[in-house]
């Protein structure tokens, strides 16, 4: 760990209006400075917030409505690299670099020297109006309309809180950057809706006002805290805030709704990469207390404290934990070439790192990743319910999320509820930030392989690239295949599912392409858009082991995730397997093998014993079974029993890393 806070060296060149600063300053220490000549930039809401994490991370503040965010107002930033050269980045020089640290973290250096464009700030009329809870609904919906209508020059958040001598209460907290007169009538509309408990809004220096809430941040206490966009605020986001901050377990968390668009909104997506800029709120949960036995509860309110799947989805909401730093989703590969470019062992880190291979936990010299396996039916047949799951999975430390993809495959009486599989992973996408997805597998030769082209696509633009395409011939053939009418011969599913990851591959290319086989034949087209992974989506393939045709199948594309019917796979047996691909493998480009297995959720050393002799076989993944039967068998003659405690337990223990 380097400590920065030392730092705290700026100059001001107020003819130019720009300002170079080191990066163990806080915003109102830097605020000091440039307030002495009537200027400021974007800056945290608290005084106390540094300025290097802030603006590394996007920087969302009183001011970016009228001059956009912090990271928008950076000049050049020095940064000593991974390897130790002292470089500078700017639109002119490394721009790469300079596009990276402009919302995309810390991950790809030290920065020891910001520049940033300034702006003229006069005293600002700004302060809080605070109204009893039970007047939330009235007062959040009053805000909704208020807040989508203000000029530029407005920035109004709402809040609920437990204010001091108060309680719980909501509070419309404001900044208006401009002549005081127009700030007056701009400010009318809040003043007529009603009388508040408080009303502290008047004429302030910024930097006075950048103090305002520190009280409400002091050092040392206990944080977690959840981020997420929204596209619009109806009445069922309302409700949904309003209910679940009356559970708060501590009366120092709150919650934040922050009024985003602006000048910050007219920012290319492309430009830094900062993005989701066409949001209009942004949700910020805030756990707060200060009793580490607290700790289980505090973080499972905010855990639980999403809104519903439904809101989610009607606003494309993103959920991103404990940070407030933005990823671009277009620009994720980007993200990931300058890092892989500028510290590609990963030797600097800094708040949520953007994952690179050699970051995965290793055996030898073998790179291990830690996947899960479920099954989408009874309870878990709701993509909410998954998506939910899969956020816990990734809080837990798990690399992978991969659900089965079936019709009617039910060997429990025909009982259990089954969900589309692409449907849940859009949603599983649309709340994940870092693990892997995708089906686990998809059995190509029922489907017409350009739909599952146009799904995968959409399902690695809403993951920010994220999906591996698992692809098979499906089992069992008389159900899933039989009973509808498709074809259930297993030597001519191979020949469709050859032809079908083809005619995919073709169409992801982007680029004029026809096919004419013996199952499928296509008019020359050109797809759009293509995947955000490149050079295309990783294709793993299915098959039982010691089936040899499934492997020479796998040995053309990205991995293969194997099983074994009469039980599980051996390490000798997966030994044999990847010499066997080896010889058949004609690329050079990495390949996956991804080892199904079932270790124990309460005995973590055990489960690295079982899984490191397969680690050292070559094998890259470990893939969780958390298929039902793995937690509790079945009984012939009796219902079965869904074992969601058991499945859910298991995830929420984490994966068992070796050592």
């Amino acid at each position: 760990m380097i400590d920065l806070r030392p730092m705290k060296g700026m100059r001001v060149d107020p003819t130019r209006r720009t300002a170079r600063a080191e990066p163990g300053l806080t915003w109102g220490e830097f605020d000091r400075e440039t307030q002495a000549f009537g200027l400021a930039t974007t800056g945290g809401l608290v005084s106390t917030t540094g300025i290097a994490g802030f603006t590394l991370g996007g920087g969302l503040g009183w001011l970016m409505r009228g001059y956009g965010l912090a990271c928008d107002n950076l000049l050049s930033v020095d940064v000593v690299t991974a390897d130790g050269r002292f470089i500078t980045a700017s639109a002119a020089e490394n721009d790469d670099l300079f596009w990276g640290v402009r919302g995309g973290g810390g991950n790809f250096g030290v920065v020891t020297s910001f520049e940033y464009r300034l702006h003229p700030v006069a005293p600002v009329l700004a302060g809080m109006t605070l109204y009893p809870l039970e007047r939330a609904r009235d007062v959040l919906r009053f805000y909704r309309a208020y807040a989508l209508a203000a000029p530029d020059e407005l920035t109004v958040h709402a809040s609920l809180l437990t204010a001091p001598d108060v309680g719980p209460a909501v509070a419309m907290l404001l900044c208006y950057n401009g002549p005081i007169a127009e700030g007056e009538e701009a400010v009318h509309p809040l003043r007529a809706f009603g009388a508040p408990l408080l009303d502290t809004v008047r004429p302030v220096p910024y930097a006075e006002f950048q103090r305002a809430f520190d009280a409400g941040s002091p050092p040392g206490l206990r944080n977690y805290w959840q981020s997420s966009f929204l596209k619009g605020l109806d009445d069922a986001a309302i409700a949904a805030v309003v209910d679940c901050f009356a559970t708060a377990p501590s009366a120092r968390s709150n919650v934040l709704i922050e009024r985003l668009g602006g000048a910050m909104s007219r920012v290319g997506d492309g430009e830094t990469a900062f993005a989701r800029r066409d949001a209009d709120f942004d949700i910020l949960i805030s756990a707060v207390w200060d009793d580490p036995a607290e700790d289980e509860q505090n973080i499972a309110w905010a855990r639980v404290f999403r809104l519903d799947g439904a809101i989610r989805a009607r606003h494309g909401l993103r959920e991103l934990p404990r940070r407030r730093g933005r990823g671009s989703r277009a620009g994720g590969v980007r993200r990931r070439q300058v890092r892989a470019t500028r510290r590609p062992e990963g030797h600097v880190r800094s708040g949520q790192p953007v994952p690179t291979q050699s970051e995965h936990q290793t055996h030898g010299e073998i790179t291990m990743r830690y996947g899960l396996n479920m099954g989408p039916l009874d309870v878990h047949a709701d993509p909410r319910t998954l998506a939910g799951l899969a956020r816990d999975a990734e809080e837990a430390g798990w690399d992978g999320f991969f659900i089965w993809d079936n019709m009617v495959f039910d060997p429990y009486n025909g009982t259990l509820d089954k969900v589309d599989t692409w449907v849940a992973l859009a949603a599983i996408a649309m709340s994940t930030q870092r693990i892997r997805i995708g089906p686990m597998v998809a059995a190509l030769p029922r489907r017409r392989p350009w739909k599952v082209a146009r799904e995968a696509v959409a399902i690695d633009h809403l993951s920010n690239g994220r999906l591996i395409l698992g692809a098979g011939l499906g089992d069992p053939s008389e159900q899933e295949f039989g009973w509808f009418g498709d074809e259930p011969e297993r030597k001519k599913r191979a020949g469709m599912l050859d032809e079908a990851l083809d005619i995919i591959v073709g169409l992801w290319s982007g680029q004029p392409f026809s096919y004419d086989g013996a199952y499928y034949h296509l008019h020359e087209m050109v797809f759009r858009p293509t995947p955000v992974q490149s050079p295309r989506i990783p294709i793993w393939l299915g098959g039982w082991w010691p089936h040899k045709a499934p492997l020479r199948r796998a040995a053309r594309w990205d991995g293969m995730h194997p099983g074994k019917e009469d039980g599980p796979l051996t390490p000798d047996e997966v030994r044999e397997m990847m010499a066997y691909i080896a010889e058949h493998r004609t690329s050079q480009e990495p390949f996956d093998l991804a080892v199904p297995g079932i270790t124990p959720a309460d005995d973590p050393a055990r489960g690295a014993e079982i899984v490191a002799p397969f680690a050292d076989t070559g094998a890259t993944w470990w893939i969780e079974d958390c298929g039902p039967e793995s937690f509790r068998p079945r009984v012939p003659g009796q219902t079965y029993v869904w074992p969601v405690r058991e499945i859910e337990e298991r995830i929420r223990k984490g994966p068992p890393k070796v050592k």
